[in-house]
């Protein structure tokens, strides 16, 4: 049995996300694991799902360092977009950064559980699944 009906990843490169994949099936994060390789896509995907009424993510791994929209102007643009859900969504940052203001920044964004530096391990995923999961 899976912990998340829904987990929606956000990261531009494809190797992280292949690997993201194979930690999360093993772990069975969630049987649906959609990937979005921008944080435009990512909102846009949200959006889709409330304009059709589809399902939203329980969970969203973001990481930070994207071109044209990177992971805080995604956070920030989520907020106006959260006031629209009928539950809550945790997020948890992706970085190779262990930059102490990152995790300050982090901080500040109520929907933010944890702040993750790559590279990710079974073991973490079990971690959250056991913290966060239904």
């Amino acid at each position: 049995m899976t912990v998340f009906k829904k987990v929606l990843l956000i990261d531009e490169d494809a190797t992280n996300n292949l690997i993201f994949k194979k930690l999360a099936n093993s772990t069975k994060l969630s049987d649906d694991l959609i990937t979005c390789i921008s944080a435009l896509d990512g909102l846009e995907y949200l959006s889709d799902c409330l304009k059709s009424g589809n399902a939203l993510p329980e969970i969203i791994f973001l990481d930070i360092k994207m071109p044209i929209m990177n992971g805080w102007e995604f956070l920030d643009e989520f907020q106006k977009l959260k006031t629209k859900f009928d539950s809550p969504i945790k997020i948890f940052i992706l970085s190779t950064s262990n930059n102490p203001n990152d995790f300050d920044k982090a901080q500040k964004y109520d929907d933010v559980q944890k702040y993750l530096v790559k590279p990710l391990s079974i073991k973490t995923l079990k971690e959250i699944g056991s913290e966060f999961g239904g």
